[in-house]
């Protein structure tokens, strides 16, 4: 599963594919091989997917760190569910993450720019140094328009780019 995970920011996701799959026949129940196929489906293109499969990570393990949580959001916000993403995103257990870029993203496309602001202050609080152009540029999306749907949300937020 792990192998899977670097070979899928290693932008070689046929073979990410590939481990997860054995990962996943070697344990059926190994939550954390779900967990980083479903946010392989949303760089494939398939954020719907991904957020089923994520889901299915959180049966094997109902009380999973606050990591799952960040990965779902992602997910739904990728699969345009932006009130799931903010009701998923707000957790204590995200809290001290990076997840709030996404929960800043998620609020924006719901036209709460107030609040989006706000949750992109405190992200860069904690982040000073965070780009739009750099994160898009470390992200291993197989289509240019999933990677910009986010950049749209980061940027209506108020991110720097």
């Amino acid at each position: 599963a792990i192998r899977g995970y670097v070979l899928l920011f290693d932008g070689k996701m046929d073979a990410g594919s590939v481990e997860f799959e054995t990962a996943l026949r070697i344990n059926p129940n190994h939550a954390e091989a779900l967990l980083f196929q479903g946010e392989m489906h949303v760089h494939q293109g398939k954020a719907d997917r991904g957020v089923d499969t994520i889901l299915r990570a959180f049966r094997l393990n109902p009380n999973p760190p606050g990591q799952y949580y960040w990965i779902l959001g992602y997910a739904q916000y990728a699969a345009r569910r932006y009130k799931d993403a903010v009701q998923t995103l707000r957790r204590e257990e995200t809290h001290s993450t990076g997840s709030s870029r996404i929960l800043a993203a998620s609020l924006a496309q719901l036209g709460r720019l107030e609040e989006a602001r706000e949750e992109s202050r405190r992200f860069l609080s904690a982040n000073p140094h965070f780009s739009v152009r750099h994160w898009a540029s470390t992200q291993p999306f197989e289509h240019e328009s999933d990677r910009q749907h986010f950049i749209d949300g980061y940027l209506k937020a108020g991110l720097p780019m």
